[in-house]
């Protein structure tokens, strides 16, 4: 296989919103791809994987034979595309160390003073996935390396930066830099106080609370009237934009409520909003009997967006458009700004999922 096609659509993980992955938004850019074998192709998260959370990897016909024509075009056997699911455990515990693997294994010194580089990689416990054990996450544990014989041979200790992080540097110990570049700094993403195409809110907006009228992931979370909330009991759509102030639930629809058409005509959205005050969405397939679907151009009122109208960054309205929309015509969300969560980690580092979320945080350049 050609490795630069590993990184050209070839690879492509999706963070999925429900087991069977039939809504799930690309993550790809949350991972670094290594592009050195021929032989295999292997995928690192830049920072931690959400917990209880699936997660579908694609391997497609975008990979290419290292001469660099379409495998299927080959004689013999052809590179089928194919894909798999996988979910990560229910709590942010670190996994079990069940073995590691040091390299270079053996080594023998040639010549007196000579030195070399070890690399430990821990790995779970062996299964049905991986017979040697899932490779685990190099940083996330602290070791201890010794020589049992020190008068033969000795070891340096090398500590952590005290300034940077994992993740934040390369292999040659420089500055990673930016996930966006600075061409891409408009790239839709949370935190960075504009509703972009994808999101419902943004929690950097004025009046918005992060996980209370507003996700990590800049959507709407609603809230059931059981919980404390006005849903469905105050004929009213309770969030900080519609109403203007500052409240503290984020209700992105109400079944209590209703809307008044220029004809006079009152709609009452209870057939388009959940319990929960959320958009229902809709169906991506053309059913007669229905005035509208997902995918025909307009945003219904059951809808958030619909992709059947393209983005356009000129649009005053990016968030109704296909970009970062579904196939039930509602948000996928997405992902936070680095600089949101250093800045609020004081004020909303308690909140559930912070750590995770935060964790794979994306750096904007300019």
């Amino acid at each position: 296989m050609d490795p630069v096609t590993y990184d050209n659509g070839g690879v492509i993980v999706y963070q999925c919103a429900d087991p069977n992955c039939a809504n799930l938004s690309d993550v790809t850019n949350n991972f670094t791809i290594d592009s050195t074998s021929k032989l295999d192709v292997t995928l690192s998260p830049k920072g931690a994987l959400v917990n209880n959370t699936y997660y579908k990897v694609s391997l497609t016909d975008n990979i290419k034979s290292v001469g660099g024509v379409a495998l299927i075009e080959q004689d013999g056997q052809s590179l089928t595309p194919f894909s798999w699911i996988f979910r990560t455990k229910a709590d942010n515990t670190l996994c079990g160390v069940d073995n590691i693997v040091v390299k270079p294994h053996p080594f023998i010194a040639t010549y007196i003073g000579q030195k070399t580089k070890f690399t430990a990689t821990p790995r779970g416990a062996p299964n049905t996935c991986n017979p040697l054990g899932q490779e685990l996450s190099r940083t996330e544990y602290t070791y201890r390396w010794e020589s049992t014989v020190p008068v033969v041979a000795s070891t340096t200790q090398f500590a952590a930066s005290l300034t940077g992080r994992a993740g934040s540097c390369t292999e040659a110990c420089v500055p990673r830099g930016s996930d966006v570049s600075f061409a891409e700094r408009n790239t839709p993403i949370c935190g960075n106080g504009i509703v972009d195409a994808g999101e419902d809110c943004d929690i950097a907006a004025t009046n918005e609370r992060a996980g209370t009228t507003c996700t990590l992931s800049c959507l709407r979370p609603g809230k059931l009237a059981d919980d404390g909330g006005t849903c469905g009991n105050n004929q009213k759509i309770d969030n900080p934009v519609e109403r203007g102030t500052a409240l503290t639930v984020g209700e992105a629809c109400d079944p209590s409520a209703s809307i008044t058409a220029e004809d006079g005509t009152v709609v009452f959205l209870a057939p388009y909003c959940t319990n929960e005050c959320l958009k229902k969405g809709s169906s991506s397939n053309y059913n007669s009997n229905t005035s509208g679907y997902c995918g025909d151009g307009f945003v219904g009122l059951e809808e958030a967006c619909d992709i059947g109208i393209p983005f356009s960054s000129t649009n005053p309205t990016p968030n109704l458009s296909a970009l970062g929309c579904n196939t039930s015509c509602l948000h996928q969300g997405t992902p936070i700004l680095k600089d949101w969560c250093t800045k609020n980690k004081d004020s909303y580092g308690s909140l559930p999922g912070f750590d995770d979320v935060c964790g794979t945080a994306k750096a904007v350049c300019g």
